[in-house]
């Protein structure tokens, strides 16, 4: 009789690990998606703030919306409110790695 009850008593204690395991599972994953929905909340206020920008011709409103979105612990998040630069006269072409070049154009 006293071996069932101990059976019983470790079968107890086993589920109430699990139950505990599980809930910290849950919390870890509670954090995580929270995390992720802050960040992004942050990703839609630098697309809406672009959006806005390259939809008005007036500088104020990038400048609006920089002022009114709390600042965020992303470093290049400012680069997103900054009003667009002032297209230039001749396109610039764009500089090649030498690293990255792997001289496909050549007659070799």
């Amino acid at each position: 009789m006293f071996s069932l009850m101990l059976f019983i008593f470790l079968c107890f204690l086993g589920m109430l690990a699990v139950q505990f395991y599980m809930l910290r599972s849950q919390e870890r994953l509670n954090r995580a998606l929270r995390d992720e929905h802050a960040q992004m909340r942050v990703l839609l206020r630098a697309m809406e703030a672009r959006l806005d920008a390259l939809g008005c011709p007036a500088p104020k409103l990038a400048e609006t919306a920089a002022q009114a979105t709390p600042a965020a612990q992303d470093p290049l998040l400012h680069l997103s409110f900054d009003a667009p630069a002032a297209k230039k006269a001749a396109p610039r072409t764009p500089v090649v790695d030498p690293g990255l070049d792997l001289h496909m154009d050549s007659g070799r």
